[in-house]
């Protein structure tokens, strides 16, 4: 009898594939963690800009007038601009989940300026908030939005398209 040293072909052959198998599960999960952790940042933002927004009505009586005026104001408000760290990468997917966008923020104003829009797309639509649903805000004129934004506001006739707050 010969002392064997060493393991098998079948052996390592068996070790591989399990290696493979479970490699595989963890990179389609990893891909799915991005996702959410990205929705999750975005729901957070919509929920720091309503209250820059909310900021605004109780200081002056109106949202931001224009998109530039939301800009400047969330930086007196937040000390800092709004930059969404994946604009221009296109790292957002459609919902057809291959197409790829850039990511951002819209604001629209509404009713005389007493109502107001914000908008985003969100990658995984399981992700979604509740009170993030597309078209959430009912208008009489709701043809201008995306079957890929998500909305949050406070609109019955709306005054303005949206407009781009993303620096």
């Amino acid at each position: 009898m010969k002392n064997q040293k060493g393991f098998t072909l079948v052996e390592l052959m068996v070790v591989m594939a399990i290696i493979a198998i479970l490699s595989t599960a963890g990179i389609s999960q990893y891909g799915r963690f991005i996702k959410s952790a990205r929705d999750t940042t975005r729901t957070s933002d919509l929920n720091a800009l309503n209250i820059v927004i909310l900021d605004s009505i109780q200081s002056n009586g109106t949202v931001p007038g224009t998109a530039a005026d939301f800009v400047a104001k969330i930086k007196e408000v937040a000390g800092k601009d709004i930059v969404d760290p994946l604009s221009g990468n296109k790292a957002c997917l459609l919902a057809d989940g291959e197409t790829t966008t850039e990511c951002g923020y819209q604001y629209a104003i509404c009713d005389g300026g007493t109502g107001y829009k914000l908008a985003t797309g969100f990658e995984s639509k399981n992700n979604v908030d509740n009170k993030y649903q597309k078209d959430d805000v009912s208008t009489s004129d709701d043809t201008h939005l995306s079957d890929d934004l998500y909305e949050l506001g406070s609109c019955n006739e709306v005054d303005t398209d949206y407009e781009d707050i993303t620096a």
